[in-house]
């Protein structure tokens, strides 16, 4: 394992994802012939969740590359559609025509692969296999690879695929997560827990107030009134675990000012703990990067709004931050507004995730949570009054 150097901010962002999409159809409308504006609005539409648009800038190219080609694979799964999906296909293996190295095959194949398992054909196992020989870090074709053993109700060959990645020194948070999934349908709970490593790689902590301000409830006033006037507000997107959800995707921006102090002080208070943990012999720890860049976003739920099960899949390790708690959460005397770490029953089984055991946390405002970016958590609605606003972060490997 290399020496840990430090954690850093992401760069603020100027605009929203949005705005610079309309910026960016202008000026696609006044030079639709520049391939560097073709290809970043084809992104940022993908990303606005504008699949039709990005489809259609696409289309209507005869030299798009491969970065462009995938983009189209991807704007054509995010429909959700059968016709969709089936036209995925093709496109998949027109960007594998496209590809001119083993990563670039890899993330062809596995979305391929994504779509040949929505249409239910079985040589999605055979084309994630092939992604993960192009390219062994690829984390959807082993999160999927994983789910389809896992459907078929084999999970020794799941902790046999994620044992073998591992001993080519693959250790990314859905690979673990795979791992303790797998070991908890074995029955081998105590050893999915300490694949696991919840409760020795875990911090909770209450912030004091940032410099400049005499208490945490002033500047999660601040904070709050900051994020709910943020411009890039808006309710849900696709691919996230958010149910009835606002999110802003990019909390660091010249938007919010707070936010940054925030996770500037955030970032000082992980460094320690990242030393801390540095000695714990577990997979994450040895798989650890050498820095880390702070990516952060934000969720605003109302009475019904909540996140299902899932994982961080580009974390190294996670977190949040609650700046806002309705005041009924405090009194309650179930799991309303609370945040759950354990295991997916439609995974594992009722018994395993049971017997696995579920550790409930109650947000409060101004607590600090770190976990492992693999680990399965899940909130529930509030059903209260009042919004629940937090600000949720991975820490991503540098690059």
């Amino acid at each position: 394992m290399v020496a840990f150097t430090a954690v850093r901010l992401e760069t603020a962002k100027r605009l929203t994802a949005l705005q610079e999409l309309q910026l960016l159809r202008a000026a696609y409308a006044r030079n639709p012939v520049a391939r560097h504006l073709r290809r970043r609005l084809a992104h940022l539409a993908y990303q606005c969740d504008c699949q039709h648009e990005t489809l259609a800038v696409l289309s209507a190219a005869d030299d798009i590359d491969f970065a462009e080609a995938i983009t189209k694979v991807r704007a054509l799964l995010a429909l959700e559609d059968p016709d969709a999906t089936r036209d995925a296909c093709a496109a998949a293996d027109f960007a594998l025509s496209l590809a001119n190295n083993d990563r670039d095959r890899s993330a062809a194949l596995a979305d391929r692969g994504k779509a040949e398992r929505r249409l239910d054909r079985p040589e999605a196992r055979d084309t994630f296999a092939r992604a993960l020989e192009f390219d062994p870090h690829n984390k959807d074709a082993c999160k999927r690879l994983a789910a389809l053993h896992l459907s078929g109700n084999d999970p020794e060959a799941a902790l046999s695929m994620t044992d073998t990645l591992s001993s080519l020194g693959v250790g990314h948070s859905r690979l673990i997560a795979a791992q303790v999934v797998s070991l908890a349908r074995l029955g081998k709970i105590d050893a999915a827990r300490e694949a696991n490593g919840l409760e020795h790689l875990q911090l909770r902590m209450h912030l004091a107030p940032p410099p400049g301000w005499d208490s945490r409830e002033a500047f999660n006033a601040a904070l709050a009134a900051e994020l709910l006037a943020h411009p890039g507000l808006h309710l849900e997107r696709y691919g996230s675990a958010s149910y009835r959800t606002w999110r802003i995707d990019a909390v660091i921006s010249d938007a919010a000012p707070l936010a940054r102090q925030l996770l500037a002080q955030i970032a000082a208070v992980a460094e320690p703990h990242i030393a801390a943990i540095s000695t714990i012999n577990h997979a994450m720890i040895r798989t650890r990067p050498p820095a880390l860049t702070l990516h952060s976003w934000c969720v605003i739920t109302d009475e019904d709004g909540f996140e299902t099960w899932h994982v961080h899949q580009l974390g190294w390790l996670s977190g949040v931050y609650y700046v806002a708690v309705p005041d009924a959460v405090a009194a309650a005397e179930d799991e309303r507004g609370h945040v759950a770490f354990g295991l997916p029953e439609e995974l594992v089984g009722e018994g395993a995730a049971r017997e696995f055991g579920i550790q409930l946390v109650r947000p409060e405002p101004g607590l600090l949570v770190l976990f492992p970016s693999h680990t399965y958590h899940r909130t529930f609605p509030h059903h209260a009054d009042g919004r629940r606003i937090c600000i949720a972060f991975d820490f991503w490997p540098a690059r």
